[in-house]
């Protein structure tokens, strides 16, 4: 066991990449409220992006696994049409709240720009972060010493966990939060069985529109500085 965490910590292994990237999101989220507020969004999207990025250029990463590459499209289409009908359930939980006037912030990302390009594009920015940590450890899983049954099903959900407590730590209003949450779940769901980044990347964008239009159809200031994104 302790030959394989010693393999872990090397760049072409996923473990160093899960690792840098749980460590660096928490330092960002450590450090922002100290950072001006210029920088975060670019912080936030290069963080995001560069890690895993960095992380498949140097083969410590599966694009397969992140659900890059791959894909069953047929599959993945018949499953995301079903999921769908799911989340509307969710969906109206998340519409009651958020007309109780809160105001969230899509995805848990730092968005600052309404419009529906700035949903479409931290939609993108979220679920590439979360594809990172879903195939991160599941591959992570397939190379431990005994790989547990249904690696996949396993990476999924501790790759959830992992996001709920980030997400969490930010403490976002109760409505933010319980959109996010209810985003993660579905798409943890979708994920799952379509295997598929491109697919999850458009049902998050579609849920946060669903969800909250108003942030996407009617342009809005910037939100204030003591936003948690």
């Amino acid at each position: 066991m302790m030959g394989w965490v010693a393999e872990q910590l090397v760049p072409h292994a996923p473990g160093f990449w899960v690792l840098i990237g749980l460590l660096t999101t928490s330092l960002l989220r450590s450090l922002e409220s100290a950072l001006p507020h210029a920088w975060r969004l670019r912080l936030w999207a290069a963080l995001w992006v560069l890690v895993p990025y960095l992380g498949l250029l140097s083969g410590g990463l599966s694009p397969r696994l992140m659900g890059l590459s791959g894909s069953d499209w047929s599959l993945s289409l018949g499953l995301g049409v079903g999921i769908a009908f799911g989340a509307l359930l969710l969906l109206g939980l998340v519409r009651a709240l958020l007309e109780m006037g809160e105001r969230p912030l899509l995805s848990g990302a730092p968005l600052r720009h309404s419009g529906l390009g700035a949903l479409v594009f931290w939609s993108g920015i979220t679920q590439f972060y979360w594809a990172f940590l879903r195939g991160g450890v599941w591959e992570l899983l397939l190379t431990a010493p005994q790989p547990p049954e249904f690696p996949g099903y396993w990476a999924v959900w501790i790759a959830a966990a992992l996001i709920a407590a980030q997400i969490l730590w930010a403490r976002p209003a109760v409505p933010s939060l319980i959109l996010q949450l209810a985003t993660l779940l579905t798409t943890s769901i979708l994920f799952f069985y379509s295997h598929n980044f491109w697919l999850c990347w458009a049902f998050h964008a579609a849920l946060q529109f669903l969800a909250a239009p108003a942030l996407v159809i009617t342009p809005q200031q910037d939100p204030a500085p003591d936003h948690n994104p």
